[in-house]
């Protein structure tokens, strides 16, 4: 019984070494001549935060990506002051959120088709 667990072990062993072993013969291939095409955007919802928008809209353009494959929408709720967008290399819009209640959390649980 106990040469069969030392067994089990040994081969255990044996199969790591060899996994570990063929990782580290994988070659690394990197390739430098691909240039993204995915364009996104990135949607902020916001309320009072006219301090921190513009550390955001920062992290942003440190982004490693092309700029002009990145868009960003930035949701007013009804903030008492409003924020003005400065100059970044991407594209920015900013739109009020239209309320339709006074509770939004509420009306963004509720189902909004209508039948």
């Amino acid at each position: 019984m106990i040469f069969e667990l030392f067994g089990i072990l040994f081969l255990y062993i044996i199969s790591i070494v060899l996994l570990i072993f063929g990782f580290f013969r994988i070659k690394k291939i990197k390739k430098t001549d691909l240039k993204p095409k995915t364009s996104f955007t990135i949607i902020v919802p916001f309320r009072n935060e006219k301090e921190n928008l513009p550390i955001l809209l920062e992290s942003f353009s440190n982004l490693n990506y092309p700029k002009e494959l990145l868009k960003v929408i930035l949701v007013d709720d009804n903030s008492d002051e409003k924020f003005h967008i400065s100059h970044f290399a991407f594209h920015i819009s900013q739109i009020d959120n239209i309320r339709i209640s006074n509770s939004p959390k509420k009306m963004q649980l509720q189902p909004q088709c209508k039948m």
